[in-house]
């Protein structure tokens, strides 16, 4: 099982959905890079292949709802962007679920 949140399909779309200078431009990619909590930094194309890999393996994928008001962050990063890169790199999970929250996240 893979989860695609706001964090992961900003991972996905490095040199996909949008060119590095783009990304790194983003508000929510300095506020992420800037927190020492996280273990990881954009941009980061390794990390992006490697969920490319486990997406490919997995057979159940959690993904937020359209239109889901539990987490702060706008809507293009959500689960309008989870289609986008996954249509990107051409794949279709056998199962889709709701990805279910641990506690509300915010950039």
């Amino acid at each position: 099982m893979v989860r695609l949140t706001e964090a992961p399909n900003l991972i996905l779309a490095q040199e996909t959905i949008f060119n590095l200078e783009e990304l790194m431009n983003f508000k929510y990619i300095k506020k992420y890079n800037a927190r020492e909590d996280t273990g990881f930094k954009y941009p980061n194309l390794e990390a992006r292949n490697l969920m490319v890999d486990s997406l490919r393996i997995a057979s159940v994928v959690g993904i937020l709802p359209y239109n889901d008001d539990r987490i702060a962050s706008p809507q293009w990063m959500k689960r309008p962007l989870t289609d986008k890169v996954l249509s990107y790199i051409h794949y279709k999970p056998e199962i889709i679920c709701e990805k279910l929250l641990a506690k509300t996240s915010s950039y």
